[in-house]
């Protein structure tokens, strides 16, 4: 099966997404959350959620803009989300089955794209970056969360899918991430990076071993962090978050 037919029969709706039992979990979660909600501070006339599922994330910011898209490849997410839309009664959120590469805007451009936990799964990178720039206006941010293909965790990934059924992860290297940036003029103003420990892919006892390990915190930081931005050692980190803002035309020669 492809990734839209594996998403279609074999994810659903997990319940709420921002509260987890597993604490290294509920420590990334946080740090997603957190890590736009100074992008946030001001209300955004159109923000997108680009893989936006059943619609955590949009909702739990429903309150720092005036419109949203969000937008997924699978029927059943956006069926779920629109279902909660109903009942909370938004109308401030439209939603789009369709592919990350179309993202639904004509004239008015977004002044914040998101999209976390989806760029990986989607083969042609190239085109959804393209695109993301393309959406946004000059001057808006957009966070990015990337899959490394250098990491031990897409290895383990690709295994899993081969032997289980997983997910297929499409990822790429670090290096191809910021020459993806430069091409669509996008600038790199920051990035986080984790999982240099494959804990996503490991049987569920190892995972837990790791997790408790590097869970622990040292100066606020999570050990996870601090592993993962070491220097040569970051290159093989899983993932890697970008914020990124796109260049003013009369800017686009600083990142030449």
């Amino acid at each position: 099966m492809n990734n839209k037919q594996i998403w279609e029969t074999k994810y659903k709706d997990t319940g709420d997404p921002f509260h987890s039992t597993d604490k290294y979990d509920q420590e990334l979660i946080d740090i997603k959350v957190k890590l736009i909600q100074p992008i946030l501070r001001k209300k955004h006339n159109l923000m997108i959620d680009i893989g936006c599922g059943t619609g955590d994330f949009l909702l739990h910011e429903k309150n720092n803009f005036r419109q949203a898209i969000g937008v997924d490849f699978s029927k059943t997410m956006i069926d779920q989300f629109e279902k909660k839309i109903k009942e909370q009664k938004i109308k401030t959120i439209q939603l789009y089955k369709g592919e990350a590469k179309n993202v639904p805007v004509a004239k008015e451009k977004a002044d914040f794209i998101f999209s976390y936990a989806t760029l990986y799964y989607i083969p042609e990178i190239d085109e959804v970056i393209k695109d993301i720039s393309r959406a946004l206006e000059e001057g808006g941010l957009t966070v990015l969360e990337f899959g490394n293909s250098w990491s031990l965790e897409y290895l383990l990934g690709w295994i899993n899918h081969r032997l289980f059924g997983w997910s297929k992860h499409y990822c790429i290297s670090p290096f191809k991430m910021k020459k993806l940036a430069e091409e669509n003029n996008l600038k790199i103003i920051g990035c986080r990076k984790f999982q240099v420990i494959p804990v996503a892919s490991l049987p569920t006892v190892l995972s837990k071993f790791f997790k408790f390990i590097i869970r622990r915190k040292f100066a606020g930081i999570m050990i996870d962090e601090w592993m993962s931005n070491i220097p040569i050692i970051n290159i093989f980190a899983y993932r890697n978050i970008y914020i990124l803002q796109k260049l003013y035309k009369l800017d686009k020669k600083v990142i030449r």
